[in-house]
């Protein structure tokens, strides 16, 4: 048992995660201003109507980043020498799932250009950086309690059925002003994150 090549070649993971995502936040300009381009799910797939960014899940041998680009270049019908990645943004870790997060500038002059995958997007549409820059977005707070299995060896823990379990969870799901759209969740949170990013580099 070699253990000093095992761990010097091992790639160190979150403990529980068993599938794992990437998406990328696509920034173009139009007219001047740099916007985020947002789709909503085509209907007829998972979480559909939402409103989220292009990505998937990561295939077997490929990397987060090459997730990333190829979900966008399918979703949004652009070439590959259109998009540009300008880098990886903090990631989301959640229920055995990881979602990696990239930026990238997408070389189009005009929405036109974008050839959807009317079987993944219905639509698209923009928000302005600077819009964004410009608020917060409202927060709602999500609660719920866990449930051990009617098998749980209790008799194998200190305490039993006192066992001072943490079972109670939190999340907190954010919600932008975004007019006739409804950005929210996962989408609204990355946004937000991509935005204070900006201001803090900003002071």
């Amino acid at each position: 048992m070699d253990l000093e090549t095992i761990f010097a070649n091992y790639q160190p993971k979150p403990l529980g995660t068993k599938r794992f995502y990437a998406v990328m936040i696509p920034v173009i300009e139009i007219a001047g201003e740099r916007v985020i381009l947002y789709e909503s799910r085509a209907y007829g797939i998972s979480q559909g109507g939402d409103t989220a960014f292009p990505g998937g899940r990561v295939e077997k041998g490929e990397s987060f980043q090459a997730a990333a680009v190829r979900e966008t270049m399918e979703e949004f019908g652009v070439a590959r020498e259109q998009i540009q990645v300008l880098g990886e943004m903090d990631y989301l870790v959640s229920q055995g799932s990881v979602v990696a997060c990239f930026v990238a500038n997408i070389h189009i002059s005009s929405l036109s250009e974008l050839m959807l995958n009317e079987d993944e997007v219905a639509y698209v549409f923009t928000m302005p950086i600077r819009e964004l820059l410009q608020q917060r977005p409202e927060k709602y707070m999500l609660r719920g309690e866990g449930k051990l299995g009617p098998n749980f060896p209790f008799d194998r823990i200190p305490g039993g059925k006192n066992y001072p379990f943490n079972r109670k969870f939190r999340r907190v799901i954010p919600f932008y002003d975004a007019g006739d759209q409804s950005l929210w969740g996962m989408t609204a949170r990355l946004t937000e994150r991509f935005i204070d990013i900006i201001r803090e580099e900003a002071i």
